[in-house]
């Protein structure tokens, strides 16, 4: 239901774009290094601007096609919402609100499963 984008780190997005970069060497990766340039010169932590978002998001699923497959499923078994709740570039979120929960219930309706898992973490500390 996330985009999973705040879990990656810079230092990871970076060997990414290292890798993409050694491996197709007419790829510039320029613009994308300079963005996390910017975002570390600063003092204070800042938000992930929308581009590095969508790389994060990208790795993180990857990561859960890897997974899936583990399991014998295929990458077409893999649905991601990327709900609009998740999509703040920082670890605190926005309230979920009615485009999430339309989302998330027009998927229901459409799909009828037979059951479905939520995680919820509540903070007792």
């Amino acid at each position: 239901m996330t985009n999973g984008s705040v879990a990656v780190s810079d230092e990871t997005l970076t060997n990414h774009l290292r890798f993409a970069k050694k491996s197709f060497p007419s790829v510039d990766v320029s613009g994308i290094s300079k963005l996390i340039e910017e975002k570390k010169a600063h003092d204070t932590p800042k938000p992930d601007p929308e581009t590095l978002q969508i790389l994060k998001s990208n790795i993180r699923q990857s990561e859960a096609v890897n997974a899936i497959e583990a399991l014998g499923l295929s990458e077409n078994d893999a649905l991601f919402l990327d709900l609009p709740f998740y999509k703040t570039g920082e670890v605190v979120k926005k309230p979920i609100g009615k485009e999430d929960v339309d989302i998330v219930l027009g998927l229901l309706n459409k799909e009828k499963p037979h059951h479905s898992m939520c995680c919820y973490v509540i903070n007792l500390f």
